[in-house]
């Protein structure tokens, strides 16, 4: 009887900024009989962007913009007889740049 692993594990954040997830897998069945032992890793990690939170600076990033407002309101009460007021639009950084 040859050996046999169970399926992986779902993919697990090793926490913190690390940006790692883990999964593993376990021997199911050992080999018996002269079978064939297992051959293979039990664990793996890989660096997934999902396993980055919100808070952990990676890397560099351009800011990121938000959308544009509306146009402001000029009407003659607010602009005057003389119209040298101007309509404003307006807009925030979402994101905030990083790096260098």
């Amino acid at each position: 009887v040859n050996c046999a692993f169970t399926a992986w594990s779902q993919w697990e954040s090793l926490g913190g900024c690390s940006g790692l997830g883990l999964r593993s897998r376990k021997i199911a069945r050992h080999h018996q009989n002269g079978g064939m032992p297992c051959n293979g890793i039990k664990e793996e990690t890989r660096e997934m962007d999902q396993f980055f939170g919100e808070g952990c600076l990676v890397g560099d990033r351009d800011c990121e913009w938000g959308e544009w407002s509306d146009w402001s309101h000029c009407g003659c009460e607010i602009c005057g007889e003389d119209r040298k007021a101007q309509k404003v639009k307006y807009r925030k950084i979402v994101k905030q740049a990083l790096g260098a």
